[in-house]
């Protein structure tokens, strides 16, 4: 079944079809530029009777009619063989329901299986099929966040492209494609950042906290302002835990005396909860052992 950054990628083409005519034409390959040329998503079943095709997404250059190229559109997160027969199959159908050229547009994030991908497809008399594999190696890396902002949707794929190349190029990517999403409605906005956030390494995590926390960083994308709220429950919470702390220690040293070592000890790992259950019991306890009664003992 496929997962959630297949279904953002899929997503992606299919709401904004230029994306993939721009990517063709940034690759090289020769896309009809006349001012008349629509782009446009259409659907995706291309099924010849019996024979079920069905790509991830269509997109069509050209008005009703007078199509001038269909691209095929098929994202590649894993390796599957089987895959590399159903693909000419595409482009021949997609040829022969609009008459036109096509062209099959590979999206593969992972550099291994995009270069497997990237392998011609023998047919007979010599001929073959070779795929349009877009990799991470041809999509730039969008760090800016005003350049995200013009291009929500080319600032997305790119933070996907390179979720898994180096953490901090990870992270800015993720950063810029966030702030980028505030220009999307919110139902497609979800989808995306929560692909971003989840499928971001642990070190590349790191890093974007890191970067947000920075003194003088602008709050200004979904993230970076949850980022921030959660910074700020954690510090009001390690404040009350603090204060807590502090008035127990003055309740149990004013009862029972100098404190020794594995109280105070005991007393600096504690939770909040912790804290203001054994303040609670120090008036009625008899000694220190019986504060901490129901609680692993500060002997351990």
């Amino acid at each position: 079944m496929p997962g959630a950054v297949h279904e953002a990628l899929v997503s992606l083409f299919r709401e904004h079809p230029s994306l993939g005519v721009d990517l063709a034409r940034s690759m090289g390959h020769v896309v009809p530029t006349d001012p008349d040329s629509s782009v446009l998503s259409t659907s995706e079943n291309l099924s010849q009777g019996a024979l079920e095709l069905r790509p991830d997404a269509i997109v069509v250059v050209g008005p009703s009619g007078a199509e001038r190229l269909v691209i095929v559109v098929e994202v590649q997160l894993a390796w599957n063989a089987r895959k590399r027969s159903s693909w000419p199959l595409y482009e021949a159908a997609a040829r022969a329901r609009y008459g036109c050229p096509t062209l099959l547009l590979v999206v593969a994030p992972d550099a291994s299986v995009a270069r497997r991908a990237a392998k011609p497809i023998p047919f007979g008399n010599g001929g073959s099929v070779r795929p349009l594999v877009l990799s991470p190696a041809h999509v730039r890396a969008i760090t800016d966040q005003q350049e995200a902002a013009r291009d929500p949707a080319l600032a997305v794929l790119s933070a996907i492209m390179h979720l898994k190349g180096p953490p901090e190029i990870a992270a800015r990517a993720v950063i810029a494609a966030e702030y980028g999403l505030l220009q999307v409605p919110r139902s497609r906005r979800l989808l995306y950042s929560d692909v971003l956030e989840s499928e971001l390494t642990a070190v590349a995590w790191a890093v974007m906290e890191a970067i947000v926390s920075e003194p003088g960083y602008e709050w200004r994308s979904e993230f970076a302002l949850k980022h921030r709220e959660e910074g700020r429950a954690e510090g009001r919470a390690e404040g009350r835990a603090e204060g807590a702390r502090s008035l127990l220690v003055v309740l149990l040293t004013s009862r029972f005396g100098e404190l020794p070592v594995r109280v105070t000890d005991r007393l600096s790992r504690a939770s909040l909860p912790e804290l203001e259950r054994w303040t609670v019991r120090v008036l009625s306890s008899p000694n220190l052992q019986a504060v901490f009664s129901d609680d692993a003992s500060p002997d351990a």
